[in-house]
């Protein structure tokens, strides 16, 4: 641990709630869970990946390369240079007219842009852009060299928020 981190733990522990030793460990166990978010990565570097329930599948072998090819682009709205955070515009599992749509209805975006949605909702997304998701989304798939199935397109087009 560096030595800020060890002024810190020295600076709560006359605090008197924690002792030094415990203050390190909780430093520890943060500044892993910062790395691992930071690099999209969970326990022992693995992907973070979301397990396939009775209601939805897994994201096929395509749309994790999709999703791969989202993260490495600029952030969609300001420009920040990437890798990005892939943001499920209406989540991992979202479906629209029976058509699993949440494994490609992918945006990039940064820290900063990611939170006005995050925060927000669909409606801040479109008062502080001037566009929707969709809208957003079109632009991205324009550069695309997938091929992203018609149902899905248009599902994701329907859906429009």
């Amino acid at each position: 641990m560096a030595a800020s981190g060890r002024k810190l733990a020295a600076i709560v522990a006359e605090n008197g709630k924690y002792r030094s030793g415990q203050v390190m460990k909780l430093l520890i166990q943060t500044s892993a869970w910062l790395l691992d978010w930071q690099h999209g990565t969970g326990q022992h570097g693995r992907k973070m990946q979301r397990k396939a329930t009775r209601n939805t599948r897994g994201p096929s072998a395509d749309e994790k390369r999709f999703a791969g090819w989202v993260k490495e682009h600029d952030c969609i709205q300001c420009g920040r240079p990437g890798p990005s955070i892939v943001d499920h515009m209406y989540g991992a599992t979202f479906k629209r007219n029976k058509v699993l749509i949440g494994h490609r209805a992918l945006l990039p975006l940064c820290v900063e842009c990611d939170e006005v949605k995050t925060l927000g909702s669909a409606r801040a997304y479109l008062n502080h852009f001037g566009e929707t998701q969709a809208q957003s989304w079109v632009r991205l798939v324009e550069h695309c060299h997938f091929d992203i199935p018609q149902d899905e397109y248009e599902a994701i087009m329907d859906w429009n928020r």
